[in-house]
């Protein structure tokens, strides 16, 4: 299951020529020396459009990997991470362009046996060149906390996503 929160961090934004700026920090309560940055990577070149969403994934502080998604993989459902053949957690948009951001939905497990699913929304909203990330309230955020479910100290799925 470790490999499943691992992955749940790794889920989320090439940097050639672009601004890169960190969104917000996702952390855990089930391994705290599991944490990513998410950033976001606009094209110069192109009126500080979205060129890709950018997760710099560390282990105990030291950077392991480094997962990039474009605009059309969001679009597409294409950010998703499966365990054992079930989708664990899913990031999509029904409604997002590459200039002016928009709504964007995590779907999680809540719990495995079940095969139960929790959705939570933000939005990732243009304010003339910079971004940011902003709550159902359009408070900002720039943190992202992922609270495991155990059951028995076995881990059965995501309780919450906190957006803070």
């Amino acid at each position: 299951m470790k490999s499943v929160i691992c992955a749940l961090l790794m889920i989320t934004t090439s940097a050639f020529a672009g601004n890169d700026t960190q969104l917000a920090k996702i952390t855990n309560d089930v391994d705290a020396t599991l944490y990513s940055d998410l950033r976001l990577v606009t094209d110069n070149e192109n009126n500080q459009d979205i060129k890709v969403l950018r997760s710099n994934n560390f282990n105990q502080g030291n950077l392991e990997t480094t997962t990039e998604y474009t605009v059309e993989q969001l679009m597409n459902g294409e950010l998703s991470e499966e365990h054992m053949g079930i989708t664990v957690l899913k990031i999509y948009s029904e409604n997002f362009s590459a200039h002016q951001g928009g709504e964007l939905k995590i779907k999680y497990l809540y719990d495995i046996k079940r095969k139960a699913y929790r959705e939570k929304t933000l939005d990732l909203i243009r304010q003339g060149d910079n971004w940011l990330l902003v709550n159902e309230k359009d408070e900002p955020i720039t943190k992202i906390h992922v609270k495991g479910k155990k059951t028995f100290g076995i881990l059965v799925g995501i309780e919450d996503i906190e957006l803070k």
